[in-house]
């Protein structure tokens, strides 16, 4: 999960950038959540997670560590697309054989109470307002 900076808020109001999505039937999905994006005009407090065609996420993240409360109601994406390709290859490795979806990198536009940080050492902006760009 994200490693997110309360100081490092972005002058900007929206910033491009890239995100790894669970695709099925045209929808995008988030991967480790299991929200269907494209259902929401923001982010959702997600409430109960449902790991989407991989075994790379927990199956316990709110509940672990891991999910960090600022990343309530938000989602990161990388800024540089090599990152965001790199996670998209390790989801591919630990996809579960019988999922019907694909991975796949998108290029998006996050706004609404941004915040910089971190995915691993790869760096994101988070945000509560998703749009794709393709």
């Amino acid at each position: 999960m994200c490693n997110l900076d309360p100081n490092s808020k972005p002058k900007g109001r929206w910033y491009k950038g890239y995100k790894v999505v669970y695709e099925l039937n045209g929808k995008n999905y988030s991967p480790a959540m299991g929200f269907c994006y494209d259902d929401f005009e923001e982010i959702p407090v997600v409430k109960k997670q449902k790991r989407l065609g991989n075994s790379l996420f927990t199956n316990h993240i709110l509940n672990s560590g891991a999910y960090k409360f600022d990343m309530l109601g938000r989602t990161g994406v990388f800024v540089n697309k090599k990152d965001a390709s790199f996670l998209r290859g390790d989801l591919i490795v630990c996809k579960e054989p019988n999922s019907k979806g694909t991975f796949k990198v998108k290029r998006v536009r996050i706004a609404k109470n941004l915040l910089f940080g971190w995915y691993n050492e790869d760096k994101v902006i988070a945000g509560s307002k998703l749009t794709f760009l393709e």
